[in-house]
C-alpha cells in the first residue's frame, strides 16, 4: 500500500511539473492578445448609458421572458453598469433586431431537433 501511494504522489507531481512547465513556456513567448473586433458599429440603436468616448462598448441581450434574464436585470447587472461608468466604459442596452435575428437563427436551428424529439413543453 505504501509503495501505492508513493507511486501515486510521484505521478501527481510529475503532472504539477509539466503543468507548471507549460504554463511557464505559454508566457515566455510573448504572444500579444488577440484583438477582439468591434461587435456593434457606431449606428447602434439601442439604450446607451455612459461616455461615448469610453474605450470599451458592452452590448447586453436579454429576453424579456427569459427567467435566468430576469434574475441577472434584478440582482447583477445594476452593480455591473455601476462598476462599468465607475471606470468610464458604455454598457449598451439590448438591440430588439439582433436579439430578434439570434432568436430566429436558434430556432431555425433546434426547432427541427425539438420537434423530431417529440418532446412537449410541460411534459
Amino acid at each position: 500500500m505504501a509503495g501505492q501511494m508513493k507511486l501515486f504522489y510521484s505521478g501527481l507531481a510529475a503532472i504539477a511539473v509539466v503543468g507548471v512547465g507549460m504554463i511557464w513556456l505559454a508566457r515566455s513567448r510573448g504572444a500579444e492578445p488577440q484583438a477582439v473586433p468591434a461587435a456593434v458599429g457606431a449606428a447602434f440603436e439601442g439604450h446607451v448609458m455612459g461616455s461615448d468616448s469610453a474605450p470599451v462598448t458592452v452590448v447586453e441581450y436579454a429576453d424579456f421572458e427569459c427567467p435566468a434574464c430576469a434574475q441577472f436585470a434584478v440582482l447583477t447587472a445594476p452593480d455591473i453598469k455601476q462598476r462599468l461608468a465607475t471606470y468610464g466604459m458604455v454598457p449598451t442596452g439590448l438591440p430588439p433586431a439582433e436579439l430578434a435575428r439570434i432568436h430566429k437563427r436558434d430556432y431555425d436551428l433546434w426547432g427541427p431537433v425539438i420537434k423530431a424529439s417529440g418532446f412537449k413543453p410541460g411534459s
